[in-house]
């Protein structure tokens, strides 16, 4: 909403997860419409699809994704990652990643994520 109380912007996507056994797919699309009360609307648009496998305390993972910005002269920006990790504990666990971008340099991350 604006300061007028008008619409001015959507946003619409949807997800869907798949599950077999170890295996799991999942993915979502969205798209953002933003300046629809003035002159210029611009519509940018994004997905990911990413596959894991579970070895118990042990996972792989791959995921890409593509971000589409409605500006002149912008390209869409692509993201390929792969990476694994180990479940230390319960809501616990070490990762590794490995990002191939188009837009900048490629990366590396290693990291200790903590749920609760």
């Amino acid at each position: 909403m604006n300061e007028n109380n008008k619409t001015d912007m959507t946003l619409l996507g949807f997800d869907a997860q798949f599950s077999y056994q170890a295996f799991s797919l999942k993915g979502e699309f969205i798209t953002r419409t933003q300046g629809l009360i003035g002159e210029t609307v611009l519509k940018s648009t994004g997905y990911y699809a990413q596959g894991m496998y579970d070895f118990g305390r042990y996972f792989v993972v791959s995921r890409y994704g593509n971000f589409i910005p409605d500006q002149d002269g912008n390209e869409s920006i692509t993201r390929f990652s792969a990476g694994g990790g180990y479940v230390i504990l319960d809501g616990c666990e070490f990762r590794i990643e490995y990002q191939a971008n188009n837009k900048e340099d490629n990366r590396m991350y290693m990291q200790i994520a903590v749920g609760f």
